[in-house]
């Protein structure tokens, strides 16, 4: 009867495979295997549980029911062994046995191809070298951007000036299928408005006075293939915005001076440092380019929202600034401690002008009133950056060295978990975790 229910199941047109409460798969149709282009052995040796398994994933949808105890109907891409990409639609159901979960049934509702993604994996993937998201925000926000970057929904990231706007658009795209096909980022703020034209869609030669004779290819079709990322899209001029709500909708653009439209294939990112709804009322910005470009919206918040970046951020502009500049210098625990007490209005951008200057001058005061360098440096100082580890494993050894300083400079345990703002329950992890007992 076994054997009958499984030759049953087997032929079913839908995808279907069964998963113990351990998170081992047991069963899986050959509808399934096939939609996805996997090796039916290697998904019954597959646990959904295991770290390699899950890089394939943009969300676990069986840790969920297990968490939820009810079934979940949801959205996932899915990264095979040879690198192939599939938009699968999954329901999964429990069933339960005396109360508790004993087997999952997951159905692949659709199984639609996408493209071939590079040898990266989608939860420890391709980051922006300085994308840092050691935060719970920014944690959050690289979760849900890995659910959207395999797709080419219009994305617009707002947030102030110097959040790193453009560091986040560089991650969609190195962690897109168009990751080996041009990034073009564009200031918007920065081009005139008399040469807005010319340089979005680019022109024939000869066409106007002053004109190469080559003619020239446009920003937005040097991006076909790839990513258009247009910064500051809030300071485009009103002449510019009609022939690129045109470019954006029908994905074809006219040079000037030629007769004959071309296609183009890029996925717009678009980033304002202004609320665009004001824009739209104060009528310097188009209300129908405006919801063309606002399809799905995600915020970088400010560092001063998240804090537990700042380390991290200091760490690696420091790595880089030395290996510039050929210099063997180490930020202090007591800079430290003023990055932290800082809210940093000119956010990431500030930080990193920041770092160069303390890196190039050796010296961590600076002419801003209440800027965090603004006094001289302390004696003893953290891990000097001499062997270019890892981040993870640098990020350890300043956490170490910080804690030390903290408990030699403290009455109690209590006092020191107070002075470097996190729980005493944290504190005491982390101290058995270092060995600082």
């Amino acid at each position: 009867m076994e054997e009958y229910y499984g030759n049953l199941i087997n032929n079913l047109t839908i995808g279907a495979s069964v998963i113990n409460n351990n998170g081992q798969i047991i069963f899986v149709n050959d509808a399934y295997s096939k939609g996805i282009m996997e090796e039916k052995d290697f998904m019954l040796r597959t646990n959904m549980y295991s770290p390699e398994y899950n890089k394939k994933l943009s969300v676990n949808i069986f840790r969920t029911v297990m968490e939820r105890q009810h079934e979940v109907r949801e959205r996932q891409v899915y990264v095979n062994e040879q690198g192939f990409a599939y938009n699968v639609t999954v329901f999964e159901k429990p069933v339960f046995k005396n109360n508790k979960v004993e087997y999952v049934l997951a159905y692949a509702e659709n199984i639609v191809p996408l493209a071939r993604k590079r040898e990266s994996h989608l939860a420890g993937g391709t980051k922006s070298p300085d994308f840092i998201c050691e935060s719970a925000p920014m944690r959050q926000l690289e979760e849900q951007l890995r659910k959207i970057v395999f797709f080419p929904t219009n994305i617009l990231l707002i947030g102030e000036t110097g959040v790193g706007k453009d560091v986040v658009a560089e991650f969609i795209h190195r962690n897109s299928y168009r990751w080996d096909n041009p990034f073009v980022a564009v200031n918007c703020a920065a081009i005139s408005e008399t040469l807005i034209e010319a340089e979005l869609f680019g022109y024939e030669k000869g066409s106007f006075t002053g004109a190469s004779m080559k003619g020239k290819k446009g920003l937005v079709e040097q991006a076909d293939g790839g990513t258009l990322f247009l910064d500051e899209i809030n300071s485009l001029p009103l002449s510019g915005q009609g022939n690129l709500l045109r470019a954006i909708e029908k994905k074809t653009i006219r040079r000037i001076g030629a007769t004959e439209e071309c296609s183009v294939d890029f996925h717009l990112i678009t980033a304002s440092n202004e609320d665009l709804e004001t824009c739209v009322k104060n009528k310097t910005f188009r209300e129908d380019l405006y919801y063309r470009i606002n399809v799905i919206t995600k915020r970088i918040p400010p560092l001063r929202e998240r804090k537990d970046d700042i380390i991290p951020l200091a760490i690696y502009f420091t790595q880089v600034f030395c290996k510039q500049y050929h210099i063997d210098i180490s930020l202090t625990s007591d800079i430290f401690d003023k990055l932290l007490s800082y809210d940093w209005p000119g956010n990431v951008r500030e930080l990193k002008n920041y770092i160069e200057h303390y890196i190039v001058t050796g010296d961590s005061s600076t002419p801003n009133s209440g800027h965090p360098g603004d006094c001289a440096t302390v004696q003893k100082t953290a891990p000097t950056i001499t062997s270019y580890g890892s981040l993870k494993e640098m990020l350890a050894e300043y956490e170490k060295e910080i804690i030390k300083d903290a408990l030699r400079n403290s009455a109690s345990k209590g006092e020191a978990a107070k002075k470097l703002g996190i729980d005493p329950a944290v504190l005491s992890r982390k101290i058995f975790k270092y060995r600082l007992i």
